[in-house]
């Protein structure tokens, strides 16, 4: 008899430590669930900037060889060093893989496929938009009057989310195709779109 009451013990023991470690794990989940950091406006955008890429089509003749990389020009001060690396490593938008160049406002952006002007300044803007006109090169910024320089992306901020707005004028004088799904999501759409 005491062997049947030593056994029951040990079973309910082994039970109550089963149910601790699975609290622990559980906790542990939650914790690891809790400290992971938000994600941020720059890592936002350069995901958008990944999308683009699979969104967008451009001319035939706009990449050199069937095998050219899709060149993404950062212009001016680099606002996602090394968060667009990191999320352009190894990924493809319509079988080409990423390459990144930082630039200034006064080197030639021949070459790029997609260029992000960092400036705020609309002098600076202007510039770069008349060195890429009338190229196939989708032009992203932050500033708000660069959909009036005749930009083509910009970034947003609606409701703490980041978003873009497209002027589809712009688009079309550059011989760009954008996707119906890649308008479905933006917001105040400048141009016609059909």
């Amino acid at each position: 008899m005491p062997r049947h009451g030593h056994g029951n013990w040990t079973s309910a023991k082994l039970n109550w430590l089963v149910a601790v470690c699975v609290c622990l794990v559980v906790v542990a989940g939650v914790r690891s669930l809790a400290q992971k950091p938000p994600v941020s406006q720059t890592e936002v955008k350069a995901v958008w900037l990944l999308d683009f890429a699979r969104y967008i089509d451009w001319p035939a003749d706009t990449f050199a060889r069937p095998d050219s990389s899709l060149v993404v020009g950062i212009v001016g001060k680099d606002p996602f060093s090394p968060t667009l690396e990191k999320i352009l490593a190894d990924k493809v938008a319509k079988g080409r893989r990423f390459s990144l160049k930082r630039l200034a406002v006064e080197d030639d952006l021949h070459g790029c496929h997609i260029v992000f002007c960092s400036s705020a300044d609309k002098k600076l803007n202007a510039d770069v938009l008349q060195k890429v006109r009338p190229q196939p090169v989708p032009t992203v910024s932050e500033t708000d009057e660069f959909l009036e320089q005749r930009g083509i992306i910009h970034f947003v901020r609606k409701h703490d989310t980041v978003r873009f707005a497209v002027n589809l004028d712009a688009a079309e004088f550059a011989r760009l195709k954008v996707s119906a799904n890649l308008m479905k999501i933006a917001v105040p759409v400048r141009g016609r779109h059909e």
